[in-house]
């Protein structure tokens, strides 16, 4: 399994506090990763460690297997287009003026501008200044401008917030386009929840500071399944009673005690089945989770 960024223990202290707690994440090439947390949680900070915005205080990194401290890792960074708290957008510049400011810093070739505006939708703009742009359309030429250097990896943070639903749907869209037509790996943060879970592949979840999970998109989308947990005297008769039974054929056995049911099930026909096989049912719970609901039953607290 290829990672284009791993950290190991990662950490930085701000007068005595730590705004990033030996944090271990695993960014997969052609991943969408979905960086999740609360305002605060620490996820620019971390962001900003990985761009070499800010000096660490403990642990390290890998970006496209070169460690940070290793000679090649400014190599690594060039491969890194990001959009770190807001994109740098010069107001009284065009469209393509600002894609030309940074060409020229990145000593990139501007014969891509044109492609670029393109892409993101923006070729229509002509001389009209950024400052007359929607946010959504700032958003996009931020988006273009951290493509410049043709990376392989796309930090964004919070590249929704603000946006109305037409802007969101529009960066949405060109980040799917991105990730499956280009290859592009992108590691996003976003606190609409909702919307994240259109995009992501994967997840992390970061609570004041910690790592506290991560989760690929397939198993995210089983643990918020619709279903009814149950705990009974014992399970070793389960699968034949709710296969012969009942017919269910999705279902996962936890414990001696637990079980996980998938789908809909009848509660008084589950009782007497297992009723009629010897099973004493304890206790009954529906589950049926959202992105935003599994965040806060992992970290605990209001949203």
């Amino acid at each position: 399994m290829e990672y284009v960024l791993t950290t190991q223990n990662l950490t930085k202290i701000y007068r005595h506090a730590a705004a990033v707690d030996r944090v271990s994440m695993h960014v997969r090439r052609g991943d969408i990763y979905g960086f999740v947390g609360r305002n605060g949680a620490g996820k620019t900070t971390v962001m900003r460690l990985i761009c070499g915005l800010a000096g660490k205080s403990g642990g390290s990194y890998t970006l496209f297997g070169k460690r940070d401290d290793a000679r090649g890792i400014d190599a690594a960074r060039r491969r890194v287009g990001a959009i770190i708290e807001a994109p740098s957008v010069f107001p009284e510049y065009t469209a393509r003026e600002n894609l030309q400011v940074q060409c020229a810093a990145l000593g990139a070739e501007e014969g891509n501008i044109t492609a670029l505006l393109e892409y993101v939708g923006l070729a229509e703009t002509g001389r009209k200044k950024a400052r007359n742009f929607s946010l959504g359309m700032r958003q996009r030429l931020g988006i273009a401008a951290a493509l410049v250097g043709s990376p392989d990896l796309l930090i964004l943070d919070e590249p929704t917030n603000g946006l109305d639903p037409q802007g969101i749907v529009e960066v949405r869209e060109l980040l799917l386009r991105l990730n499956r037509e280009k290859g592009i790996t992108v590691l996003i943060s976003s606190h609409i929840l909702g919307e994240l879970s259109k995009l992501a592949t994967a997840y992390g979840f970061i609570e004041k500071g910690a790592l506290v999970k991560e989760i690929s998109a397939r198993e995210l989308e089983d643990a918020c399944r619709k279903s009814v947990h149950i705990t009974v005297s014992e399970t070793e008769k389960l699968p034949y009673i709710f296969e012969r039974s009942l017919g269910l054929t999705e279902f996962k056995i936890l414990s001696a005690a637990e079980a996980d049911i998938y789908g809909d099930v009848k509660i008084g026909q589950l009782a007497l089945a297992l009723h009629a096989g010897g099973i004493e049912l304890l206790r009954v719970q529906e589950k049926d989770e959202d992105l935003e609901g599994y965040f806060i039953n992992l970290v605990g607290g209001e949203r």
